[in-house]
């Protein structure tokens, strides 16, 4: 008995999702949601990045969402992302920004794009700047409440913390780069235990996982 190849295990997955395309049409009775997501968008990129060390089979689709998201930064302000209609859906939030720097940062490490380099680390910077104090973190850049809530560490939700992203991506950056004050924030981050971690460190699996 032969092993299967590569090759046909991606092709038997493509005809699978395929069906299941063809199913849902048939079958789906509420509206699908076509909203395109900066943050999910940038978890994506960051996976297709590292599976196209294995197969070049995803660098296709991996470049086609860079190149969505790279146009998101505008002015140097990241848009949350746009409906099915091509329309903003407002203003990107910490985790936004963290996952399309790293997502983006990811990209230009497996193929090389200077444009993904450039945004990537134009996003990191303004990330640290819009959402970072000495006394924590706030995740939206702008506060309902006259004195912003600063917290020391981000937890997990169904999406991983915003936090982790973006110390992610400060690794990566640093991996290449030299930049004193970025390293000793990343330093400062990972090393930080608060008691709400000794209590709960379930909500800070990602967190507690890349330290």
């Amino acid at each position: 008995h032969n092993p299967v190849t590569q090759k046909e295990r991606l092709r038997k997955l493509e005809s699978l999702r395929w069906k299941l395309q063809q199913h849902r049409k048939k079958t789906r009775q509420i509206p699908r949601d076509d909203k395109q997501l900066a943050s999910l968008n940038g978890y994506a990129l960051a996976v297709l990045s590292a599976a196209v060390k294995d197969s070049k089979y995803y660098a296709e689709p991996a470049d086609r969402i860079a190149t969505y998201l790279k146009k998101l930064w505008k002015k140097s302000q990241l848009e949350k992302g746009l409906d099915d209609h091509g329309k903003s859906l407002g203003a990107g939030s910490m985790g936004d920004y963290a996952a399309v720097a790293l997502g983006l940062l990811k990209w230009a490490e497996a193929s090389g794009d200077k444009d993904s380099t450039k945004i990537g680390r134009e996003l990191l910077s303004a990330s640290w700047e819009k959402f970072y104090d000495v006394k924590g973190w706030q995740p939206l850049e702008t506060s309902l409440l006259p004195n912003p809530i600063f917290q020391k560490h981000l937890q997990d939700s169904p999406e991983p913390s915003a936090e982790t992203l973006l110390l992610q991506a400060t690794a990566l950056y640093l991996s290449t780069e030299s930049n004193a004050t970025l390293k000793q924030r990343l330093e400062f981050n990972l090393s930080r235990v608060t008691q709400g971690m000794l209590n709960d460190p379930f909500y800070y699996a990602t967190l507690v996982a890349f330290a």
